[in-house]
């Protein structure tokens, strides 16, 4: 275990060093990111820093990779007009700052000939010790009686992180040879943040009537950056290489 701020050049400096020093070409799935586009807008030189140049610095100085998967995301796309799936050779257009960065993430690590998969909304509990996602809030609230508002009309190809992960590790270690520049890794269900919602209660017994459906289009007060009201994901390729008839979010 190496621990590495990559804003910190000594310290990138001594991961590139140490993965330089390894006899064996190694395998990165590279998920730093400065995530909320909110955050991304209140400070896009940090975010530019962390999701651009960081990784340009460590791909050009890489010299024994077997593989380089790149995190990115389904904001790189924009808004799906009429249900919409985008495909992976589609044009993008991303309403915020931070679809900006991913996308010029990607044109990077093409540029050196690795691979970027786009993620859609990801949920699920969090593994790490005070440090909640919005799945654990959501149950936290329902378990205490508290209202938690959810948008009805925002659709996404969603995934429990459980399953992405899944995906991600068979991508890498039986398909490498066969994967293309850009993949879309996601469900096939077109889903809301009030269907997830509604999934969890039932799920876990709880009074599903505390998930509150509000509209995306008329929110003034809970997203700062633009936001795509749709985002929608044609994952037939990813079906293809891993066999796959469905892939459904558990929730």
């Amino acid at each position: 275990m190496i621990r590495c701020d990559i804003l910190n050049q000594s310290d990138l400096d001594h991961l590139i060093q140490s993965i330089n020093f390894i006899e064996e070409p190694c395998k990165i799935i590279y998920l730093s990111a400065y995530l909320h586009p909110d955050l991304v807008e209140e400070n896009p030189w940090i975010s530019w820093n962390m999701n651009v140049i960081s990784l340009e610095y460590l791909l050009s100085r890489l010299k024994q990779l077997n593989t380089f998967i790149f995190a990115s995301t389904d904001s790189v796309y924009g808004n799906s007009h009429d249900s919409y799936h985008f495909k992976e050779t589609d044009r993008l257009n991303p309403v915020n700052l931070y679809g900006i960065q991913k996308a010029a993430g990607e044109a990077i690590v093409n540029h050196y000939g690795y691979h970027s998969f786009r993620y859609p909304l990801l949920i699920g509990p969090s593994l790490v010790k005070g440090k909640n996602h919005f799945y654990d809030t959501i149950v936290e609230n329902l378990r205490t009686g508290k209202k938690t508002e959810m948008f009805y009309d925002s659709l996404r190809s969603t995934l429990d992180f459980g399953t992405a992960a899944e995906l991600t590790i068979q991508l890498v270690e039986q398909h490498r040879n066969c994967l293309p520049p850009i993949l879309n890794v996601s469900g096939d269900e077109e889903l809301s943040k009030y269907d997830i919602g509604i999934r969890i209660a039932e799920g876990l017994m709880l009074p599903k009537e505390l998930i509150v459906p509000v509209s995306v289009l008329e929110d003034k007060k809970i997203y700062k950056a633009k936001r795509a009201p749709c985002t929608l994901l044609d994952n037939s390729m990813l079906k293809k290489i891993v066999s796959r008839k469905s892939i459904k979010a558990k929730l």
